[in-house]
């Protein structure tokens, strides 16, 4: 019978992950009698902020868009000058990454990674050298603070404004688009903590902005992060390790307990009664006890005082409560187990399922990014002058001439599944199945040129002189060559002329 918690289990490490990106649609026009001001969830700053404090969760992120980003990023066009000039010059220059520009795009994409599963939310301003003209320059990427942001949109409806939308709410941006962001606006989780009050707002219409939200609700702006769903279970994992941080210390050092008397001392016919008043007893508790005192220290006192101890207990079974609450938390995560250095037992077939899972979750990501970045890359090369014919953003190695090599690691996974289950198949003589194009071609994949020119491959041998009426030396001298070659080859002995071996 099958164990329902593996069921479970499965259940909790499939969780799909979606993501949307937002594309314009032009010749749209409308103007709205009203405009909603629509600020971002709090819980939006409170699970970045989990994530920044929380290592599992950092390392899963980090290590999540590490393997995003690895295989990098270029551009294809099919204007060969749009090409080289996106890969060689804007490219490798085109970040604004904490505050520095002229940082490589793929820091761009490695935070979009992090965002993208930390905030359920990306948003990327195009960067403009005078984003006052109607027809600016855009210089590189920054990404946006989400927990700085406020939305402007249609009245009681969840949909941004155009950025050809008017109307005498309508907030609008210096080239007199309508803004559908408003970044350092006093509703956002930020400004409500008075973080803005020395900042104007930030107008910012939908192109000016790259958006990708991931699991994006019906009805919704924002998405929903891969911690949301364990965010409680993240913090209780905390609570446990302080409160038993706390066990420990009160276990070693104890808790203890100073109770101040009257004593009272009776000489002849005189009575002296010793007693604590508030401000001496404050001044033991604090700079006696608390400061001068060290281990095997001794303290005189006048006055009776008495000391009790008292221990912290450490939770029984702790260590399962936390391997569950592990468990539980990087099931909503895209990292498996093992990727963050969680998974104890780990063998072949544990490390196959959740590689399934994690290459899968790794690919899409990728083309959420391709997509969302491609139409921001056709505006820059538009800006700047280019064609735009055949723009598109790939994450993946650049191109050989054998696409063997050029394949990253979780395609070349791939590859070796098929080749190992050709060889199960065939044995080792799969090449006997296939004629020699035919194998290059459909099975390896490689190029024409792979195949090898048949005279190149031909052994050098010596050319036999031509044979005419004036050569009858020559022929009778190789006519007995041949013979005794043939002789050789049919298992006999060479035998001169005379029948002589």
């Amino acid at each position: 019978m099958r164990n329902p918690l593996s069921t479970l289990g499965e259940a909790l490490f499939s969780a799909p992950q979606r993501s949307e990106v937002k594309t314009r649609n032009g010749g749209v026009y409308y103007q709205p009698g009203e405009v909603d001001t629509i600020p971002v969830p709090e819980n939006i700053g409170e699970e970045i902020e989990l994530y920044q404090e929380t290592p599992l969760l950092a390392a899963a992120y980090t290590q999540f868009a590490d393997d995003v980003v690895e295989p990098g990023a270029r551009v294809t066009a099919d204007s060969s000058k749009t090409e080289d000039w996106l890969n060689d010059d804007f490219l490798p220059n085109a970040g604004i990454v904490a505050g520095k520009s002229h940082q490589d795009f793929g820091e761009i994409l490695h935070q979009s990674a992090v965002l993208h599963e930390a905030g359920g939310k990306v948003l990327t301003e195009h960067v403009k050298k005078d984003p006052s003209t109607s027809e600016p320059t855009i210089t590189g990427f920054m990404l946006i603070p989400i927990e700085s942001v406020a939305f402007q949109t249609r009245e009681n409806r969840p949909i941004l404004l155009e950025p050809d939308a008017e109307g005498e709410d309508v907030a609008m941006t210096k080239r007199n688009e309508a803004a559908a962001y408003l970044q350092y606006h006093e509703t956002s989780p930020y400004g409500r903590l008075g973080k803005y009050t020395d900042k104007d707002v930030v107008k910012l219409s939908q192109n000016d902005v790259t958006d990708i939200t991931r699991n994006p609700l019906p009805g919704q702006l924002m998405g929903l992060s891969a911690t949301h769903p364990v965010k409680g279970r993240t913090v209780a994992l905390k609570q446990k390790l302080q409160d038993n941080e706390l066990a420990i210390q009160s276990k070693a050092h104890g808790i203890w307990s100073v109770a101040f008397g009257r004593e009272v001392v009776e000489a002849g016919n005189e009575t002296t009664i010793y007693e604590w008043d508030d401000d001496e007893q404050q001044d033991f508790l604090q700079n006696k006890i608390g400061r001068e005192m060290g281990p095997g220290d001794i303290i005189g006192h006048d006055g009776e005082i008495s000391f009790e101890k008292f221990e912290g207990e450490i939770a029984d079974g702790l260590l399962d409560f936390l391997e569950f609450d592990i468990k539980y938390i990087v099931s909503a995560l895209p990292t498996p187990l093992y990727a963050v250095g969680w998974e104890s037992n780990i063998n072949q077939f544990v490390t196959e399922r959740q590689e399934t899972r994690y290459d899968k979750q790794v690919r899409d990501l990728r083309r959420t990014l391709e997509t969302a970045y491609t139409g921001a890359l056709i505006d820059v090369a538009e800006s700047h002058g280019y064609d735009t014919s055949g723009i598109q953003l790939h994450i993946e190695p650049e191109e050989d001439e054998s696409p063997i090599r050029s394949m990253d690691d979780d395609v070349m996974q791939r590859f070796v599944d098929y080749t190992t289950g050709l060889k199960n198949v065939y044995g080792n003589k799969a090449h006997k199945h296939f004629d020699e194009e035919r194998f290059v071609d459909l099975v390896a994949q490689l190029p024409e040129e792979a195949l090898a020119d048949e005279e190149e491959n031909e052994p050098d041998v010596e050319p036999v002189p031509p044979l005419d009426e004036d050569n009858e030396q020559v022929q009778a001298q190789f006519g007995q060559q041949n013979q005794g070659q043939q002789a050789v080859a049919d298992g006999g002995e060479a035998v001169d002329e005379d029948g002589d071996e």
